[in-house]
C-alpha cells in the first residue's frame, strides 16, 4: 500500500479481507481482490483470490472483447503464472 498509495485502498483497514485498485485514468473502475487463507489439519496453508470488478456501464458498451467478463479468470491464470505478489502487482500498474 505504502507503494501505491494513489491506487490502493483497504476499506478495513489493516484487517480487511479485500482491497480496492481504483483506475487513475478513467475515474469509476474498480477492481476488489478477495482473499482468504485456508489451514488444513495438517497444517497446509492454501491463500484463495479473487477478483471482482466495477466498471461503469458506458465502459461495459465498449468491451466488445469481454475483458471485464473474463478478468476474475485472468487474474487466477496471473497468480498461477507470476505469483500473489507480482500478478497484484502487474493489476496495480495497469491502473
Amino acid at each position: 500500500m505504502e507503494k501505491y498509495p494513489e491506487v490502493i485502498r483497504l476499506p478495513g483497514g489493516l484487517n480487511s479481507e479485500y482491497m480496492v485498485l481504483e483506475c487513475s485514468k478513467v475515474p469509476g473502475i474498480q477492481l476488489k481482490i478477495f482473499w482468504k487463507i485456508f489451514v488444513s489439519e495438517e497444517g497446509v496453508v492454501a491463500p484463495v483470490l479473487d477478483l471482482l470488478t466495477k466498471v461503469p456501464a458506458e465502459a461495459l458498451d465498449l468491451d466488445t472483447k469481454k475483458v471485464v467478463d473474463n478478468a476474475p479468470n485472468s487474474f487466477r491464470k496471473l497468480i498461477r503464472v507470476f505469483g500473489i505478489e507480482a500478478a497484484i502487482d502487474h493489476l496495480i500498474k495497469l491502473m
